[in-house]
């Protein structure tokens, strides 16, 4: 059976993205910047040497949380919520809303 991510996103109910973004989201991010470098890491130990090439010329932190299964829902749960919203790091809200962006040019 293939697996899509080498590590598995935080498990983290879907509720949570709602009431408490600041907590939630910032974990999401840090998983997705570990998921990219396990996934060159992984590449580069084991010869992948087109795949290691594309993972670090075309790939981001932001195109592994665009392409992961149900990350729209979790965005819209997020807004949703202004307060906590507004409560997060200016970074993190922009390297999210860059992270929807680039899911809605991918899915065209």
């Amino acid at each position: 059976m293939k697996r899509q991510f080498i590590n598995a996103p935080p498990n983290i109910p879907l509720y949570l993205y709602k009431h408490r973004p600041d907590y939630t989201l910032p974990k999401l991010i840090e998983w997705a910047k570990k998921e990219l470098e396990d996934r060159i890491n992984y590449c580069a130990k084991r010869g992948y040497l087109r795949e290691y090439l594309i993972l670090t010329k075309e790939y981001s932190a932001m195109r592994v949380l665009a392409e992961m299964s149900g990350f729209r829902r979790i965005c819209a749960n997020a807004v949703q919520n202004e307060d906590g919203w507004n409560r997060m790091n200016g970074r993190d809200r922009v390297f999210i809303r860059r992270s929807y962006e680039l899911r809605d040019l991918l899915l065209r």
